[in-house]
């Protein structure tokens, strides 16, 4: 058993995805630097907590107004992903494109979507942005191959790809979209995903998690 931590971004929405990375691999070194018989964490990343840890993993992160990337120091065993829009999400296009149209017809308030249309981080989770076409180019930024991924994928509500197809997910991203084997495909890395079955939004759920089996 280990200590466990947790972080919350400076902010959520208003950072780039990169800065957000940044703004992790600090914690991680302090982590380490008071852990001194640890040399690696494990990283669970949720939503984009996910994929602010693949910036620091492909030495894309950086600290905010400065240019430099972060190396990846190499301190890094596992990571986690659960329910992270390695691809995008339908739902950052269309609230930054056509907000006013879900807003007023009530989408925003019936999925809880507490979003600011033009923030940064709406930007860059639209499916093939800048930002995430630059994460997902593996040949130039590739995922260190001596780290275990595992995705944790919800499905059973249907999500919008477009304004008129939907695919299976959380309510808010795809399942393909939430599993990185999607984008990383059959470079040989030690990765695993995951379903786990969502219901409806509703206080008295219970979701039955299963048991991740041994991976690395």
């Amino acid at each position: 058993m280990g200590d466990f931590y947790t972080l919350n971004f400076s902010d959520n929405q208003g950072l780039s995805l990169d800065v957000q990375g940044g703004e992790l691999a600090t914690i991680i070194k302090t982590v380490l630097e008071n852990n001194l018989q640890a040399t690696k964490v494990l990283l669970i990343g949720h939503s984009t907590g996910g994929l602010a840890a693949r910036e620091y993993l492909q030495g894309l992160a950086r600290v905010l107004d400065a240019e430099t990337p972060i190396l990846y120091r190499e301190d890094v065993a596992k990571l986690i992903t659960i329910g992270a829009p390695h691809q995008g999400s339908f739902w950052a296009e269309a609230c930054n494109v056509q907000f006013d149209i879900l807003n007023n017809a009530g989408i925003c308030k019936l999925f809880n979507l507490n979003i600011d249309p033009n923030n940064i981080v709406v930007e860059e989770l639209q499916p093939n942005s800048s930002a995430l076409n630059n994460l997902n180019d593996l040949a130039t930024h590739p995922l260190p191959s001596n780290i275990v991924y595992v995705s944790v994928v919800g499905i059973g509500q249907p999500i919008l790809s477009s304004l008129t197809d939907f695919h299976d997910g959380d309510d808010i991203v795809s399942d393909s979209s939430q599993n990185l084997i999607s984008v990383t495909e059959s470079l040989p890395f030690q990765q695993q995903s995951i379903k786990v079955n969502i219901p409806f939004r509703e206080c008295s759920n219970k979701i039955e998690i299963p048991r991740v089996g041994s991976v690395g």
